[in-house]
């Protein structure tokens, strides 16, 4: 589950990269749809109990949250900053 969480951090890392101007767009809660594990879809997406998901908020952080059912499994919080050429 770390490793999962890990690639999620890593991927939004470099989304963030190429934000821009845009950088007010991905303030929220967003939600994990697919798991992949090694460019096959990961079991997990067949158990609904299973979801992540990202925070930005308007202050600069970021908060990775997977949950399996009711228990969280991993939560990280950090900070992010969108920089413009």
């Amino acid at each position: 589950m770390k490793r999962l969480a890990l690639v999620l951090i890593v991927g939004f890392t470099f989304a963030l990269t190429g934000c821009g101007g845009n950088a007010d767009k991905i303030i929220g809660v967003w939600t994990v749809e697919k798991f992949k594990k090694d460019g096959k879809e990961d079991a997990k997406d067949k158990n609904e109990k299973s979801s992540a998901t990202i925070e930005f908020t308007k202050d600069g952080k970021v908060i990775f949250k997977v949950m399996e059912g009711d228990k969280e499994q991993f939560k990280k919080e950090t900070t992010y900053n969108v920089e413009v050429d």
